[in-house]
């Protein structure tokens, strides 16, 4: 679901700026481009801002209970309590937690200060909530990560799937009007609404994928790791035969099937990686690979920049990154479909 709703965003985001930006911008055939006729992308970022405040405001309206766990952890034992029973009335459940079931375990470990103590003392477990913080930046989870040979290659093929991914996918995404611009003027079609037009239409091919992927990773003889090969090679070969494409038709596509590939890719990545790790260092886990994929993402624009957006090297370089993922997605030492994470 959340890839879905990222395509669904990239989506109203094309939809948005194409007829903002296709009206209120000057062609690149123009020799001088004063302000007044360059307002487009002062619009559509305009339209961005009030559109995010909106939601920001919505969030407003939408009341959601705060996580026992972090009640929990506060010491508001008889607050994590009344969290759980609303949160199953709401579900026309019941449920057999109470509070005495938190003071019988606060008596066994000897920590309370009796019957009901949780919430009329706020302060509780404050020492306790520190120290907890603290051993969040300990080395042992991270070497926990590296603690067996089958882990410690499941980590380094995972961060460098994360790391690979995160400097293909900006080399193609970041520059997509460029290219389809680029392109179109080779094909004799470079307005800037037939490439925001494509641009639209390439973002919303990208919804369907989450949809098959969430069928096509539980299936036996493919799973999470065939799906991840099969899109991340898929990525790769027609970002190759984008570059060849002799024809607008062709251009828009490949660049839909780009879409496609590219966003069941990420969405793989985000619930796969979850599964392969241990919940006591999954935080610690999802951390490092995004980590790797922002820091090699910045290295995506530099590489642009040097070898330049005009040319077909940075698609290139985008499609062999995401081959080699898909090999390495290939011999991942795990296959979680069907198994329930630790």
């Amino acid at each position: 679901m959340q890839s879905a709703f990222w395509s669904i965003g990239q989506a109203i985001a094309a939809l948005i700026g194409w007829p903002i930006i296709a009206n209120f911008s000057c062609q690149s055939t123009e020799a001088t481009c004063p302000y007044k006729s360059n307002m487009g992308w002062r619009y559509t970022l305009w339209a961005f801002g009030g559109l995010t405040l909106v939601m920001f405001i919505l969030r407003l309206f939408f009341r959601i209970h705060e996580t026992p766990k972090f009640l929990l952890g506060k010491g508001l034992d008889r607050e994590a309590v009344d969290v759980v029973h609303k949160v199953a009335e709401r579900s026309g459940k019941t449920t057999w937690l109470t509070l005495m079931h938190f003071e019988h375990i606060d008596s066994e470990l000897g920590v309370g200060d009796g019957p009901g103590t949780s919430s009329s003392n706020p302060n509780r477990g404050h020492a306790n909530i520190i120290r907890r913080n603290v051993e969040k930046y300990k080395p042992e989870k991270l070497q926990t990560l590296f603690s067996t040979p089958r882990l410690a290659i499941s980590t380094m093929l995972v961060v460098f799937l994360w790391s690979a991914i995160g400097m293909a996918y900006p080399l193609y995404n970041s520059f997509i009007p460029i290219f389809l611009e680029n392109k179109g003027v080779e094909k004799g079609s470079s307005s800037i609404s037939t490439t925001y037009r494509n641009y639209a239409i390439q973002a919303v091919c990208g919804i369907p994928a989450s949809i098959l992927g969430g069928l096509t990773v539980d299936l036996k003889r493919i799973g999470r790791k065939g799906t991840g090969t099969l899109a991340c090679v898929g990525t790769g070969v027609f970002l190759f035969l984008f570059t060849r494409a002799s024809n607008s038709a062709g251009i828009l596509g490949f660049t839909c099937v780009i879409a496609f590939f590219q966003n069941l890719v990420y969405g793989l990545l985000y619930s796969y990686t979850p599964e392969l790790f241990p919940a006591p260092v999954r935080g610690t886990a999802n951390g490092l690979v995004a980590m790797s994929n922002r820091l090699c993402g910045l290295l995506a624009p530099i590489i642009a920049a040097y070898v330049g957006v005009n040319n077909n090297l940075p698609i290139w370089i985008s499609a062999a990154l995401f081959i080699v993922a898909g090999l390495v997605f290939f011999v991942l030492p795990y296959e979680t479909r069907g198994i329930a994470a630790t």
